[in-house]
């Protein structure tokens, strides 16, 4: 994946220096990453005029999540955010979500198909690192963009593990 704008190459720089959640907490790389995975949203038509919000399990996911509601609201946009733990946390949410993580390792295989049956809709599946050639969470390229999955649920990744160096990523699933 070329790295080619100078926003995302910084937040690439912060990514391969920090780890995970400390770069999600970062004061310049966390709005970086908000920002990318914003533009990453809407490029597939998953932005906040398409969904309702952005979440996942765990605090990694809920920092990616707040930095993507604040990233739209500083452009003038209203995305809700939701934590799933051992009970789900949002405000209320009718319309589709997407479920964020950090890596397709660290999103659940029950929310990366779409959810339970009862809830919000899961519209997409969006990681900041996914595994190249990876046939599940972590489609990337002009082809992979916003590529729906057999059950609709659209899947995204904003870097590849090589764009980042592979060694440091030793937890995200590869193709078999």
């Amino acid at each position: 994946m070329d790295i080619n704008d100078a926003p995302k190459a910084r937040l690439a720089d912060h990514l391969r220096e920090l780890d995970p959640l400390t770069a999600t907490l970062h004061r310049e790389a966390a709005p970086l990453l908000g920002h990318a995975m914003l533009d990453l949203l809407e490029e597939a038509g998953l932005g906040p005029g398409n969904i309702e919000a952005v979440g996942g399990e765990g605090p990694l996911a809920l920092a990616i999540a707040t930095a993507i509601l604040h990233a739209a609201a500083a452009r003038g946009q209203y995305l809700d955010a939701f934590l799933i733990d051992d009970a789900v946390a949002r405000p209320a949410i009718d319309g589709p979500v997407v479920v964020v993580g950090f890596d397709s390792a660290r999103v659940p295989g029950e929310l990366a198909a779409g959810g339970p049956d009862e809830g919000p809709k899961v519209a997409g599946v969006a990681v900041v690192v996914g595994a190249a050639g990876a046939e599940d969470v972590g489609a990337t390229g002009a082809e992979g963009v916003g590529a729906a999955g057999g059950d609709g649920v659209v899947e995204l990744a904003l870097f590849e593990a090589s764009d980042l160096g592979e060694a440091k990523w030793p937890t995200i699933h590869t193709a078999s």
